[in-house]
């Protein structure tokens, strides 16, 4: 099968984990596995994402105008946070976490069976991950001996409370104010009306340059990074636009500063 590398993403408050094999290990596939896995777990709930912490791997960490980790992470609205450099402890639930995975699972697994594809051993690996989600007692902080899932379910109402508290701190009309520079009601412009007007005014001084990201796994996302502006002497507020697509519908237009 050659290399296989897994993405891990655990929610430090249930400890529910999600796992997912893949060959190779950049920022697409880091991409996919919250888009293929994560998100959708917690809109299943009715609960938004709202941070992530990682390390300063390059599949994590880049410029967001070039980056498909960290320009999914800016479109669904998650905030990053990095670890420390050389300080894998800032991120010990996670490394314990594929500790009790190698010990557990692959460990025993590769020595009952021998495997000759990914998605034989993601299949295996699967299996296992439902059994740790939802019938292995966990010790966790705030666990208490429940299972993950029944600590997730129990601690809904809490996200919920917490998420609605953080949404009342932002006011959205004064978080795009401050996003783009301005000082009253008629000077603020926001991302999309400059984006419209700047197409629509300045076809000319306009090169656009498409560049898609296929993704060779299920639900992939494809994401096209458009419009550079040649002159911007006509554009007032942003110097040009990241316009993103999933699934080949306009997902957003985000404007770089």
């Amino acid at each position: 099968m050659g290399h296989i590398y897994q993405q891990t993403v655990i929610d430090t408050y249930s400890k529910i984990g999600f796992a997912k094999l893949y060959d190779r290990k950049n920022a697409l596939v880091a991409a996919d596995m919250l888009n293929d896995r994560v998100i959708p777990f917690f809109e299943q709930h009715d609960l938004k994402l709202m941070r992530m912490l990682t390390d300063r791997g390059t599949e994590y960490c880049g410029n967001r105008e070039n980056h498909e980790y960290e320009l999914y992470l800016a479109v669904e609205d998650i905030d990053h946070s990095k670890i420390k450099a050389k300080s894998p402890q800032t991120n010990g639930i996670c490394e314990r976490f594929n500790r009790t995975v190698q010990n557990e699972f692959y460990a025993i697994a590769f020595r009952k069976k021998i495997y000759t594809s990914i998605e034989q051993l993601q299949a295996d690996l699967d299996m296992w991950m439902n059994s740790y989600n939802t019938q292995r007692t966990h010790s966790g902080k705030y666990c208490f001996g429940k299972t993950p899932m029944q600590t997730f379910i129990e601690g809904i109402a809490v996200a919920r409370k917490y998420q609605l508290q953080n949404q009342e701190m932002i006011k959205p009309n004064e978080q795009d104010k401050i996003s783009f520079g301005c000082e009253d009601d008629e000077t603020c412009v926001t991302s999309q009306q400059t984006s419209d007007s700047f197409l629509s005014d300045s076809k000319t001084n306009v090169r656009t340059s498409l560049d898609y990201y296929n993704l060779e796994y299920p639900n992939n996302i494809l994401i096209a990074i458009s419009v550079n502006a040649t002159d911007i002497s006509s554009v007032p507020v942003a110097s040009h636009f990241v316009n993103v697509y999933f699934f080949g519908r306009l997902h957003s237009s985000l404007a770089l500063i």
